[in-house]
């Protein structure tokens, strides 16, 4: 399950991921989110928070490199990406391919796209 939610006010983009995320509801969330950056205005940033996501989302993140690539042609800044306590120690030995900006809580992700 995805929840996709824009806020104008601070031009952020603000995604949750439960779960885990079939072929097809992939497939639905990258058409979604494109259609949302769309909306936004240059400079826009992303906070993700994926801390009740199945570890394998993260582990999958190559297949969100289209939503990146085009999030770069339409003025993207910056991403935070909120994990679990467990994703956040597995992230510090190896990072998760894609994934940068990684916070174990919503306040410091939030603080740092404030920036």
């Amino acid at each position: 399950m995805y929840e996709l939610n824009y806020s104008k006010e601070k031009n952020r983009i603000y995604i949750r991921i439960e779960g885990h995320l079939t072929d097809a509801e992939i497939s639905h969330y990258i058409n979604d989110l494109i259609h949302l950056i769309d909306v936004t205005m240059p400079n826009f940033t992303v906070l993700a928070d994926v801390t009740k996501s199945d570890i394998s989302v993260l582990l999958n993140g190559s297949k969100f490199q289209k939503v990146r690539d085009y999030g770069a042609t339409k003025g993207f800044k910056n991403v935070a990406t909120v994990v679990s306590n467990e994703a956040y120690e597995i992230h510090k030995n190896k990072s998760f391919e894609g994934i940068k900006n990684v916070f174990s809580n919503m306040q410091d992700a939030e603080q740092y796209l404030d920036c």
